[in-house]
């Protein structure tokens, strides 16, 4: 009977205590303080705390009202006494007083034995007695991770802004505050500020920040020194800076000489946040750039000489662009003859063209024997472009001459030749006339020679010289009246002649002529007269 009595005694008291919780938050009985309160073992524990009652008691409250603490076990324990605060189950210190409504308390060296549900009780004069709502707290054997972020929770970190970084850690005794430090191994001029309160300690660090510390991680650690040990915790971040493209450049899938034919690959490559995807291909004519696509691959499937040339790209994306170094694609190819051409006159004058990657050598060979500089030839060579010249040959050249001449060039994949065929000049039209006036000179010295001998016949009876030379064919004819007619020139006989056609070779001498009328009229000797009137025709 005794302890059921003993029973309802504790249940009564209970209920009295909910009691008197509703009525008093119904009344104006309040308390702020955390519902959940995480310690570190062999260190303190702070709980900030305030609390209200209700203005009919206020004349009740006074500066030495007596502040509790209770843990809620199986029986409730008084565990501090703002009149004895070192003498209790818990050592610790209340803040203010209680006409202040102040009830932050701190219990130093709490261990794990100390986690339960606590709560405040207020007694002041009078019927003035008070049980607020619990708190858990929990005494943990190692000490809570500090938090790092970046103050003011900036959307995006981007090249050349300031960033703030924060490290905030629990602080249990503010008469023995933690040591709290950065470290990271690649930014440099870092400002630091660090402040603290009851139950926190906070750092600061600010800085500008660049492409290269995207990715670096830094670490915030918290040390705690407490009676018999240390312990630490520690908070890393990674940085994600976005900056425009950096370092663009090509790469070229083979090296960067391609034999004609073949398939090559140009690769651009940039680093940049966010990562890089658009690419534009240029090429560099003659100081104009030419758009030829966009992508990271430029392909050339099959190589000509056409495509050699310098290239570059741009890589973009939402904060920039940059534009990578040229390259020099070079494509190699034998050697070949674009052009050729000879031109005659009183000298020879012949150019080749040629084309190569190497550029190619070029000689000239005349009948087999190769020709260089001299007084009688002229070697120009005219340089047209990277891989391709002209060299020009000019030398003199008599009519009797007919040599061969060749153009020969050569480079490391090949050679090529071109020949050159009469080289012999045409005549020049002062040749031509030159020669006409020698045959018709050479007609007249014949007809006066033949003229000097019929006088010569018909009056001293001299002989005419025999001697021919070499001349040209001319016709003649005896006419039956007794008239010779020699290139249309006319000879008169006493006696007629039957009609023949006669050929002569210049000079032809009357004394031919003589005999060879005798043979057709012997009955009497010629006499041959010279008309006044001599023609020349050519």
């Amino acid at each position: 009977m005794r302890v059921f009595l003993l029973w309802s005694e504790e249940m009564t008291g209970r209920i009295i205590l909910i009691g008197s919780l509703i009525r008093g938050v119904l009344c104006g009985f309040n308390i702020r303080q955390p519902n959940n309160l995480e310690v570190l073992s062999g260190s303190c524990a702070f709980i900030p705390c305030t609390f209200d009652i209700d203005p009919k008691y206020n004349n009740d409250l006074t500066v030495g009202a007596r502040r509790l603490w209770y843990k809620d076990e199986f029986t409730d324990r008084k565990v501090f006494d703002s009149r004895t605060p070192r003498t209790g189950v818990l050592n610790g210190t209340i803040f203010g007083n209680a006409r202040d409504k102040n009830c932050t308390t701190r219990f130093h060296c709490v261990t794990q034995k100390d986690t339960g549900k606590y709560y405040f009780r207020l007694e002041g004069k009078n019927n003035l007695r008070f049980n607020y709502a619990k708190l858990q707290l929990n005494v943990n054997d190692s000490p809570p991770k500090p938090k790092v972020s970046i103050y003011k929770q900036q959307q995006e970190v981007v090249e050349g802004t300031t960033v703030i970084l924060r490290c905030s850690a629990k602080m249990f005794c503010s008469t023995h505050p933690p040591a709290l430090i950065w470290s990271t191994s690649s930014i440099v001029s870092i400002r630091e500020q660090q402040r603290q309160n009851q139950s926190d300690l906070i750092s600061d660090l600010d800085f500008n920040v660049t492409h290269q510390h995207n990715r670096v991680n830094l670490t915030c650690m918290i040390s705690y020194q407490l009676q018999n040990r240390n312990t630490s915790a520690r908070d890393s971040i990674t940085l994600n800076v976005q900056y425009a493209p950096k370092n663009t450049s090509v790469f070229v899938s083979t090296s960067d000489c391609v034999l004609e034919g073949r398939s090559v690959s140009l690769t651009c490559s940039s680093d940049g946040n966010p990562a890089v995807i658009n690419f534009t291909w240029y090429r560099d004519t003659e100081g104009h750039l030419k758009h030829l696509r966009t992508g990271p691959n430029l392909i050339f499937n099959k190589t000509t000489p056409k495509h050699s040339g310098r290239y570059h790209c741009t890589a973009h994306n939402k904060h920039g662009n940059r534009t990578s170094d040229t390259i020099l694609l070079n494509i190699t190819y034998a050697t070949k003859i674009s052009q050729s051409s000879c031109r005659r006159s009183d000298i020879i004058t012949c150019f080749c063209e040629v084309d190569g990657n190497p550029v190619p050598t070029l000689e000239w060979r005349l009948s087999g024997r190769r020709v260089l500089n001299s007084t009688s030839t002229s070697i120009f060579q005219e340089q047209l472009g990277d891989t391709n010249f002209r060299t020009t040959l000019t030398f003199n050249q008599t009519l009797t001459d007919t040599p061969t001449l060749q153009c020969v060039s050569s480079n490391s994949y090949g050679s090529v030749r071109q020949e050159f065929q009469e080289l012999q000049p045409p005549p020049s039209r002062l040749d031509v006339l030159s020669l006409l006036a020698g045959v018709v000179i050479s007609v007249i010295v014949m007809l006066i020679v033949g003229i000097v001998s019929l006088f010569c016949m018909r009056r001293s009876n001299c002989k005419p010289s025999q001697r021919d030379s070499t001349g040209l064919v001319m016709n003649a004819a005896v006419l039956d009246n007794g008239d010779v007619s020699v290139n249309k020139s006319m000879y008169s006989s006493t006696e007629a002649i039957t009609h023949q056609n006669l050929f002569i070779i210049a000079p032809l001498t009357l004394q031919t002529l003589k005999r060879r009328h005798v043979r057709k009229k012997t009955s009497h000797s010629p006499q041959i007269t010279l008309k006044s009137d001599i023609t020349l025709q050519m």
